[in-house]
């Protein structure tokens, strides 16, 4: 059996991965190759890092991590390799199936090497809808990748030894690389940053998940998420998984590798604190982005009959949250 249909079949029989469940959505057939699409593309990951770094500063937060780790990296580990490229010196890839390659990544590196090397503005909405909305500007953030740092970081034998970890992760290595991963894939205490790009609402054990990230940070240390919060094509309506009784969302997974975990974004943040985390940061975006209507609250379910407004109208969210130190 090929890995994707077994992890499909993990999926529909109840079994997960320690700490992190069927990762990205393939509601429909075109639905992963997008998006597998999207983390092998430079702009994107570009984008997608640059977010995390200008929200990071806006919030207060260590705009220059030197260990991070991203949960669900995809096809390549481009949006990493962004976050090594701008100065961070280790990156842990951290996924459920092994997609990212060797050709992938090094592609990815060296178009981002030239990106960072143009100081090119970042990607925004007529580009990628996914990372719109987010920033004020989308120019080149040289109040926080100035000169100077820039220098230190293109340096070209510090690019030549990520380039190499790139094409081969292992430890000891710039890059780390553990599909799949589990509790101790990380040592704990040792991560100054752990990102991932619409990746959580596909998550199929949250609480632990959770946890698992706030065990990973060192105090101090914080999480930053984009999380989107719409159907992925399983319903006409953008937020229709919403007026899915469990019966039916069941039959819906039978015949799917991959599925998101409907948890509102409301759900997100109250793990995150359980986990022990501080959040400090929410930016929404609501039900006016992308097609489709939006379900009448009469038709939902009964288990999200009682959800707030805020969350049946929340598209998607980008949360950073901080571990207790700081």
């Amino acid at each position: 059996m090929g890995i994707r249909r077994l992890a499909g079949a993990a999926f529909r029989a109840g079994v997960l991965v320690p700490g992190i469940g069927p990762r990205l959505a393939a509601a429909r057939p075109h639905v992963k190759r997008v998006r597998d699409g999207l983390a092998a593309d430079a702009r994107y990951c570009y984008a997608a890092w640059m977010h995390h770094l200008v929200h990071a500063r806006r919030q207060g937060l260590d705009d220059c991590p030197r260990v991070v780790a991203e949960i669900g990296p995809g096809s390549s580990l481009g949006t990493g390799l962004a976050a090594l490229i701008s100065g961070s010196s280790r990156y842990h890839a951290l996924d459920v199936v092994d997609h990212a390659t060797a050709e992938a990544n090094l592609l990815v590196f060296d178009r981002l090497v030239g990106l960072f090397g143009e100081r090119a503005p970042i990607p925004g909405g007529d580009e990628f809808d996914r990372v719109y909305g987010w920033l004020d500007s989308h120019e080149f953030p040289s109040h926080i990748l100035d000169e100077k740092r820039l220098e230190r970081a293109l340096e070209p034998g510090r690019l030549a030894r990520i380039r190499r970890a790139a094409g081969a992760p292992g430890a000891g290595e710039a890059v780390t690389y553990s599909a799949p991963w589990s509790d101790g894939s990380v040592g704990p205490g040792t991560v100054d940053c752990v990102f991932s790009q619409e990746t959580m609402e596909h998550v199929a054990a949250l609480p632990r998940a959770y946890r698992i990230i706030g065990k990973m940070l060192r105090p101090g240390g914080y999480a930053s998420h984009k999380i989107s919060f719409h159907s992925h094509g399983t319903t006409p309506e953008w937020n229709g998984h919403y007026a899915c009784g469990d019966l039916a969302w069941r039959k819906i997974a039978s015949d799917r590798a991959y599925l998101i975990n409907r948890e509102p974004l409301s759900g997100h943040l109250r793990m995150m604190e359980e986990a022990g985390m501080e959040i400090r940061s929410v930016v929404r975006t609501g039900s006016g982005r992308g097609r489709g209507g939006a379900v009448a609250r009469g038709r939902l379910a009964g288990r999200f009959r009682s959800m707030s407004e805020d969350d049946l109208a929340t598209r998607s969210a980008f949360v950073q949250a901080v571990a207790p130190g700081q």
